[in-house]
């Protein structure tokens, strides 16, 4: 399925960010780089936690598509639709 111009759109602006806060350039977020984008974010969430869940291959390091399939967890959770 071919996704609409503004889904593309926003998943561009989405890795933009994740690359803006890869501070070493690995295209990983480590615990450091998540700890920035959520201080930065303002949102009070624990790193630590977000780690835990998103990084499911236990790797200590978050990739793009890690962030986004714990992200797309998180709106279903919130839609009540988990």
């Amino acid at each position: 399925m071919i996704k609409s111009s503004s889904s593309c759109q926003e998943l561009q602006e989405v890795r933009d960010t994740f690359r803006s806060y890869d501070d070493n350039r690995d295209d990983y977020w480590d615990i450091k780089d998540l700890r920035d984008f959520i201080y930065q974010q303002g949102t009070g969430e624990s790193a630590e936690e977000i780690m835990k869940d998103a990084d499911v291959d236990k790797d200590s390091q978050i990739s793009f598509r890690e962030l986004c399939q714990w992200y797309e967890r998180q709106e279903m959770v919130a839609a009540g639709t988990d």
